[in-house]
């Protein structure tokens, strides 16, 4: 009964790693949703600059610096998106790390599981190893009171030709 108590506690403290697991890979969902809208907003930005970027010829001097500040500002949000794009890479590497962990842990409660059952076949195959020795004792009891009644039943034939002897012994000594 320990054992059993030992592992339905294992099984318990399995089950709340799964659940905890299964609370990070939510998380990670709402952060790579985050990451796409930053992205949508680096790419409105592009377009914007990109737009601007065709009237440069109309422009004056002015004009073509303010273009050429919004140009770098283009190519810092790229450098942004594509870390980005790398960030969301990560977080779906930690997703599929977070879903490899959550079946490693299911697989290791199918064995804790596995492991209950075998022990309950064993508990099964102690008690009828039990239950055969007491039929044993029981039959071994029962063949003593057989062995005793036999025993009763030979001692009355003994005292019994004993007695036919004595009385033979004495009719002999009568007929003398």
């Amino acid at each position: 009964f320990a054992l059993d108590a030992d592992v339905l506690a294992a099984v318990a403290e399995l089950d709340a790693v799964v659940a905890l697991a299964a609370a990070l890979s939510s998380l990670t969902f709402a952060l790579d949703a985050d990451v796409l809208a930053a992205v949508a907003e680096l790419d409105a930005v592009v377009a914007l600059a990109a737009a601007l970027s065709s009237l440069t010829f109309a422009l004056d001097a002015d004009v073509l610096a303010a273009v050429a500040e919004l140009d770098a500002v283009v190519a810092l949000a790229a450098a942004l998106s594509s870390l980005t794009f790398a960030l969301d890479a990560d977080v779906l590497a930690a997703v599929a790390l977070v879903d490899a962990f959550v079946a490693l842990v299911a697989a290791l409660d199918a064995d804790v599981l596995a492991a209950v059952a075998d022990a309950a076949a064993l508990v099964a195959d102690v008690d009828a190893a039990a239950a055969l020795v007491l039929a044993f004792v029981a039959l071994v009891a029962a063949s003593d009171a057989d062995v005793d009644a036999a025993v009763a039943l030979v001692e009355a034939l003994v005292a019994a030709a004993s007695a036919a002897a004595a009385e033979l012994e004495i009719a002999a000594l009568a007929a003398l």
